[in-house]
């Protein structure tokens, strides 16, 4: 049986989901909510690569949720405790009625404090299961945006 905590930092608007099997911790997930984007995340020449029509699409008031880190303990690994973080992250994001985005970057190091590195073709995968779609290539990692088309 798993269980979730959801722990919302005073003072910013970070939170962090993390789960646990029988109070052992599995993984969490940490986002945060940003009310302007404005070169944020992106610089200029990635925001003119990505194209400003896209940006405008994924991003038209520049508040989006942006998925910092996000981890599955090595012992927890392929056992769906990734899918289970994800529906509870969507949960959270489903009733934040403003913010109708989320980005992340897909990267392998930014995936795991343990040296089991995931490949971004898996993480690029994993990400596009839940309908998030690639805004740009960097070799090295991948910057890919959801939208929710509900609203």
């Amino acid at each position: 049986m798993y269980t979730f905590k959801i722990i919302e930092y005073s003072g910013d608007e970070t939170i962090k989901i993390k789960c646990f099997s029988n109070n052992i911790y599995c993984g969490h997930i940490l986002f945060e909510k940003i009310i302007y984007m404005d070169e944020y995340f992106l610089s200029e020449e990635e925001r003119e690569e990505i194209g400003y029509e896209i940006m405008d699409y994924f991003f038209p008031d520049d508040n989006c949720i942006y998925i910092k880190f996000f981890e599955v303990d090595i012992n927890f690994q392929n056992l769906g405790i990734g899918n289970l973080l994800m529906n509870k992250f969507f949960e959270y994001f489903n009733n934040q009625k403003e913010i109708n985005s989320i980005f992340i970057n897909a990267c392998p190091y930014l995936t795991s404090t343990i040296n089991n590195k995931i490949p971004l073709n898996i993480l690029v995968k994993f990400y596009k299961k839940f309908g998030f779609q690639e805004l740009l290539n960097q070799e090295t990692n991948i910057l890919m945006a959801y939208k929710n088309k509900k609203r």
